[in-house]
């Protein structure tokens, strides 16, 4: 089989690849490991692909927590330098860090704020 190329985007894991079985392959993996499909596997040019829901136990943010209330975002975190590198993931997409990260009982924790920040795909 062919090689399948695997991108995490936040909660999301996008699987693609040039070989339908490959794909199906890897898709298995990410759903025995707790994954939800989002679509079924479907061609894209020459390549297959197919995108599935990470659940926050395994999805890629360097070790911390991310929790969204409202229009506010708390990351916590095992470290200041993790926290502050999710913290920053978040600024370029538009929030602004209100406080932190400050250690509260052993855990690192920044709040952000996603008010006014535009999530469409193109910002012109």
């Amino acid at each position: 089989m062919d090689a399948v190329k695997i991108s995490r985007m936040g909660k999301h894991t996008m699987v693609a690849g040039s070989d339908k079985r490959a794909v199906e392959a890897a898709m298995a993996d990410l759903v025995r490991a707790g994954a939800k499909p989002v679509s079924k596997v479907e061609p894209l040019g020459r390549n297959w692909i197919v995108t599935l829901e990470t659940p926050p136990a395994t999805a890629d943010n360097g070790g911390c927590k991310v929790v969204r209330m409202g229009l506010q975002t708390m990351v916590t975190g095992p470290s200041k330098a993790k926290v502050q590198e999710r913290v920053q993931a978040l600024m370029q997409e538009g929030a602004v860090c209100k406080s932190g990260p400050e250690l509260r009982d052993g855990v690192w924790i920044a709040v952000c704020d996603e008010g006014g920040v535009d999530k469409t795909i193109h910002r012109w």
